[in-house]
């Protein structure tokens, strides 16, 4: 059985915090309005899906939606959680277990992106974003560009 410590390393060595830019839009009064939508992922690729499938039931414990994809181009599989809540509540359960400054950066930087962007419906607090302060390890205040 794995554990949300288990996890943490393996993103650690294996996982990726993206942020996908794109633009949306939507009709009123028979207009396109086009707005700037920011797109929140975490993956982990690899080769054999076999650890992978055991990923999904942790998250989905703790209310974080994943799923596992195979990658055709690449003969190899990818776990994904894609939108902020999700993405949001999987840092916020691996973080306190992970060490790489590196990682820890990626993640709290991805998440602050999103602030004040339209994603999902979940916007990136000022209570969060001191909670990811990790007590001086990464200054959240340097990641609102």
């Amino acid at each position: 059985m794995i554990t949300i410590e288990w996890l943490a390393g393996f993103a650690e060595g294996e996982g990726c915090w993206t942020v996908h830019q794109h633009y949306n839009h939507t009709s009123k009064n028979g207009q396109r309005v086009y707005y700037k939508q920011m797109m929140l992922t975490f993956s982990i690729g690899q080769k054999e899906r076999q650890v992978l499938d055991l990923i999904p039931p942790l998250l989905e414990a703790h209310g974080v939606h994943s799923k596992v994809y195979p990658k055709a181009q690449h003969y190899a599989y990818e776990l994904r959680v894609v939108g902020c809540a999700n993405v949001h509540k999987l840092t916020e359960l691996v973080l306190p277990y992970m060490h790489s400054q590196k990682k820890i950066v990626q993640a709290v930087s991805c998440l602050a992106k999103c602030k004040g962007v339209k994603c999902g419906g979940n916007h990136w607090s000022t209570e969060r974003r001191e909670a990811f302060s990790l007590a001086g390890v990464v200054d959240p205040t340097t990641y609102d560009k």
